[in-house]
């Protein structure tokens, strides 16, 4: 088994399988249920995956975010008390990683989908997701668009 420690978070892997989770500031305060978020429980509210790709032109930006990892983070913690549920995985088959996003605030305009970032490594995932969700998308998930694939390895994003 091994540890995987992010920012105020210590993930237990084995293989590709989360075993466990622990959030520091969480455990140290009561934790609120974000305003307007709702578990959407299977089959019942999602809509489906956004397709964002990213172009050859986004890949150097997306590498350079990497330098700020502690921005990246807060982008997606800031999700997650919003009411975003947070997924990492390994992709062995395509010696990637991918994050993946799903809403679940009943008042938030990207309720019930899902927004994916992939990279080589869990902080150009990372990158790869909030690049798309912050300047890509605005914010605002509903407006979807498409672009070039890339190739894996530990440079790629997508």
């Amino acid at each position: 088994m091994s540890q995987l420690s992010l920012p105020d978070v210590q993930v237990f892997m084995e293989g590709t399988v989360v075993m466990g989770l622990v959030d520091h500031k969480r455990e140290t305060s009561k934790a609120k249920t974000p305003r307007g978020a709702q578990p959407t429980p299977a089959g019942d509210g999602w809509k489906g995956f956004v397709n964002v790709e990213l172009l050859d032109a986004h890949k150097p930006l997306v590498k350079a975010s990497q330098a700020n990892p502690d921005r990246l983070w807060v982008v997606v913690w800031d999700l997650i008390d919003g009411g975003y549920k947070l997924t990492i995985s390994n992709d062995a088959q395509h010696n990637s990683y991918n994050v993946s996003m799903t809403c679940r605030a009943v008042k938030d305009i990207n309720n019930g989908l899902t927004l994916t970032g992939r990279g080589g490594t869990v902080l150009g995932a990372v990158a790869s997701f909030v690049f798309k969700h912050d300047v890509i998308l605005e914010g605002d998930w509903t407006s979807g668009s498409t672009g070039q694939r890339s190739a894996g390895g530990e440079d790629y994003f997508g």
